[in-house]
């Protein structure tokens, strides 16, 4: 996903305008390529891995005792389950401008 997020950048840069950010710019790009996969796989459930997963693999937390990682974990499961209750264009949203650090303007 990542390397065609970079290869359509690469493909497209002569179409930058600088109207925005060249992160928004990217992220535009990065949400064409899953829409594109996942139409390519209809019927088959999006394999996407966890934001748990990810932030492991980035070296996020400290998981230094027991009930700190069950706290933890009770609190991805609630953040999780709302999330999983927005509309996809409100979670894309709301996912874009707290956790991504987009602007308001840049998230629409």
């Amino acid at each position: 996903m990542l390397r065609d997020t970079f290869i359509s950048a690469m493909r497209s840069a002569g179409q930058f305008r600088g109207e925005s950010s060249a992160r928004r710019w990217l992220f535009v790009i990065a949400r064409n390529a899953l829409i594109r996969r996942r139409r390519l796989r209809a019927g088959e459930p999006a394999r996407l891995e966890s934001l748990e997963a990810l932030g492991a693999k980035a070296g996020w937390g400290d998981p230094s005792t027991p009930d700190r990682v069950a706290q933890q974990l009770a609190q991805r499961a609630t953040l999780s389950t709302a999330l999983q209750q927005l509309a996809a264009e409100d979670r894309e949203v709301l996912l874009l401008r707290d956790l991504e650090g987009l602007t308001s303007e840049e998230a629409a």
